[in-house]
C-alpha cells in the first residue's frame, strides 16, 4: 500500500512539474526597455518603434514623449544623450536642441559629427566650411533662418559667433532675439545673455507670449528663480488665449510641485514668496521697466520660427 501511495505521489509531482514547464514565461524586457523603463511605460510599442529603420517612426517617439510634457530633467536627458548617436541627423539635432532646452549645453567633443537643423540644413560642428556657411545666414536678422543658424553655431561653440550675434539682439523677430540670447548663454556670456532674456521676459508685446515663457524659463534654469512668477503669469495669459500650454509642465519640472491651474500656481507663489513691504517713495521692486537698457518699447512682429 505504501508503495502505491508513493507511486501516486511521484506521478502527481511529475504532472505539476510538466505544467510548470509548459506555462509560458513572462517575456523579458528588450534592451531599450531595460535601459529606459520609465520612458517605455510612457510610449506605446517603445522598443519596436525605436528599432524601426524608418527615421520618421523613431522621431515620432520623441514627439509623442514631449508634446504634452516637454521637460523632465530627471527622465529625459539620458534618453536624449542616447539619441545623439541615432543614424538620422534630424533626430541627432532634436537631441542636441532638447538638451539645450533643459539647460544642458554639450561640450564640443560631446556633439555628434553632424546634425540637420531646420531651415539651415546639415551642420558639421568640426568643419570650418560648414560653420562659415551658417554664418552667412546671419546676414538677414529678421528671418527665422538666422535664429536657427545662430543656435547651431552656438551649439558648435563657434568662436566667431559673438560679433555677428550682436546684430541679432535687435532683430524684429522675437525668435531670433531669443536664439541670440541663448547663444550668448551657451558661449559663456551669462550676464549679457540674462539681460537679453530679461528684455523678452519683461515685455508683453509678443502676441502668443510663448517666448516670454521660454525666456523666463531659461532665466530660472540659470539662477534667476524670481522669474518663476513671470512664468506663472505667461502661463495664465496663454491659457486665457486658449493655447494647449506646456507652462504648467515647465513649472512642475523646475519646482518639483504640481498645480493644475495658473490660479493655484499664483496662490502658491504668493504664499511662498510674499511681497516685502515698501518704504514711502520706494519703487515697487516687482514693477517691470518700460524703458532703459535692454528694454525696447517698439512693437515686434511674431517669430515665424519655433525653438
Amino acid at each position: 500500500m505504501t508503495i502505491v501511495k508513493n507511486l501516486v505521489a511521484a506521478l502527481m509531482l511529475a504532472a505539476v512539474c510538466c505544467c510548470l514547464e509548459a506555462a509560458p514565461r513572462a517575456e523579458e524586457p528588450a534592451a531599450l526597455e531595460r535601459q529606459f523603463p520609465e520612458i517605455a511605460r510612457l510610449v506605446r510599442h517603445f522598443e519596436a518603434r525605436m528599432r524601426s529603420k524608418e527615421p520618421a517612426v523613431r522621431l515620432d517617439v520623441l514627439t509623442e514623449l514631449t508634446y504634452f510634457h516637454p521637460r523632465d530633467s530627471r527622465l529625459y536627458p539620458p534618453f536624449l544623450r542616447y539619441l545623439l548617436k541615432d543614424p538620422c541627423p534630424k533626430i541627432r539635432w532634436q537631441a542636441v536642441h532638447r538638451l539645450r532646452q533643459h539647460g544642458i549645453f554639450l561640450k564640443k567633443q560631446e556633439l555628434p559629427g553632424s546634425y540637420e537643423v531646420p531651415m539651415v540644413g546639415l551642420c558639421r560642428p568640426n568643419d570650418p566650411d560648414s560653420l562659415a556657411r551658417l554664418r552667412k545666414m546671419l546676414s538677414e536678422p529678421d528671418h527665422p533662418r538666422a535664429g536657427w543658424a545662430v543656435t547651431a553655431l552656438a551649439a558648435a561653440k563657434d568662436e566667431g559667433l559673438l560679433e555677428p550675434a550682436k546684430r541679432l539682439t535687435d532683430s524684429g523677430n522675437v525668435f531670433v532675439r531669443f536664439s541670440a540670447a541663448a547663444a550668448y548663454l551657451e558661449l559663456g556670456r551669462r550676464e549679457e545673455a540674462l539681460r537679453l532674456l530679461q528684455a523678452i521676459a519683461d515685455t508683453d508685446n509678443e502676441p502668443s507670449g510663448c517666448y516670454k515663457l521660454w525666456a523666463a524659463e531659461l532665466m530660472v534654469r540659470h539662477g534667476r528663480r524670481e522669474y518663476i512668477g513671470t512664468m506663472i503669469d505667461a502661463t495664465a495669459s496663454r491659457q486665457g488665449q486658449g493655447y494647449a500650454d506646456p507652462g504648467i509642465s515647465l513649472l512642475e519640472d523646475l519646482t518639483g510641485r504640481y498645480f493644475g491651474t495658473a490660479a493655484e500656481w499664483r496662490a502658491w507663489w504668493k504664499r511662498t514668496h510674499p511681497a516685502k513691504p515698501r518704504k514711502r517713495g520706494q519703487q515697487d521692486p516687482g514693477a517691470r521697466p518700460t524703458q532703459g537698457p535692454g528694454i525696447d518699447p517698439r512693437p515686434r512682429r511674431d517669430a515665424g520660427g519655433n525653438p
